[in-house]
């Protein structure tokens, strides 16, 4: 589900899994196969308002030192469901569907 979510939102770069991943700062961030830092660089291109939406209103981390992190880094599951709820215009009940689903 969070595959084909991701797979509609930036055409032209495969899409062969998600995974929620831990950075070494205990952030969570969403890890696309096969080419994470491809699909990021497109998703900034085109959408940069929801990067600034997920650090404004969700805090979570976009850049360090001036480098522009890959993908958003949330502090929390929660805060990472709620971004993805906020751009796809999903209602509660459906995001916490798509935390079941996804096992978490």
């Amino acid at each position: 589900m969070l595959q084909r979510f991701f797979c509609s939102l930036v055409t032209g770069v495969q899409v062969r899994s998600v995974t929620i991943v831990k950075s070494r700062e205990h952030r969570l961030y969403f890890r696309i196969s096969p080419n994470h830092g491809r699909y990021w660089l497109r998703f900034w291109d085109k959408y940069p308002e929801l990067i600034e939406l997920a650090h404004k209103k969700y805090g979570a981390v976009v850049e360090s030192d001036g480098q522009k992190f890959f993908c958003p880094e949330f502090v929390s599951k929660d805060d990472m469901f709620e971004w993805v709820g906020d751009i796809t215009n999903l209602t509660q009940g459906k995001v916490k569907l798509l935390r079941l689903y996804t096992g978490v």
